[in-house]
């Protein structure tokens, strides 16, 4: 599922779904799957665990996405790749001409969309972040991305908390171009007890998990 069916099917997945039943490419090289992990919060009225996820379709109220329902309509645009087909591609060319180009911040609660142009830089997105979740501070906020053109293996091997000084184009070759996204993860600092002083928890998350195999922009766990 591409183009606007990635949202549309996005769902958390049944225990007994299998890797080949949810990605075609599964056995090819510099191909690569990606889940969301989102943590079930317990309602302290009934005791359950209830699903963050559709907790958050809930409260954004998302009238114009629809999940899992009534993708028909989008298959008369888009091929099981994602590619436009002739059917429609009026309506998504007249669509496109008023595309604003978005970075999305990923939280666990979802996505928050920050417009940009390319001289956007990562410290004013933080500002922006920032500004949707005063609860943090700006020192506490980093987001997390990969290099520019960075995929397959190079995707994790370039990942890293962001300066302040780097731009959207710095970062993303396609900014411009529509139904393309720029990602970037929301990672929230935590403060050293002994020092006072606010500690990367993406660092911290690298060196406790030894992954001897990655190297991280110089930084070999």
């Amino acid at each position: 599922a591409w183009g606007p069916l990635f949202n549309k099917t996005s769902r958390p997945r049944d225990d007994d779904e299998t890797v080949e039943s949810l990605w075609s490419d599964w056995d090819i090289p510099r191909r690569m799957m990606q889940v969301a992990l989102w943590i079930k919060e317990k309602n302290e009225e009934t005791g359950e665990w209830e699903s963050t996820f559709w907790k958050m379709l809930e409260e954004s109220k998302c009238s114009e996405v629809i999940f899992t329902e009534n993708t028909a309509p989008d298959r008369e645009i888009w091929d099981e790749k994602g590619g436009l087909i002739k059917k429609g591609a009026a309506e998504i060319a007249e669509r496109d001409q008023d595309h604003v180009p978005e970075v999305k911040v990923l939280t666990t609660l979802g996505m928050f969309a920050v417009p940009v142009t390319a001289e956007t830089t990562v410290g004013e997105i933080r500002q922006k972040v920032q500004e949707w979740k005063p609860e943090y501070s700006l020192e506490q906020i980093e987001l997390v991305c990969k290099d520019k053109d960075a995929w397959g293996p190079l995707f994790n091997k370039t990942s890293r908390p962001r300066d302040d000084d780097e731009t959207v184009e710095s970062l993303w070759s396609d900014w411009d171009i529509p139904r393309r996204m720029m990602q970037v993860a929301l990672w929230i600092k935590e403060k050293n007890e002994e020092t006072g002083e606010w500690e990367s928890t993406f660092w911290k998350m690298l060196e406790e998990s030894k992954c001897d195999d990655w190297s991280f922009q110089g930084h070999t766990i």
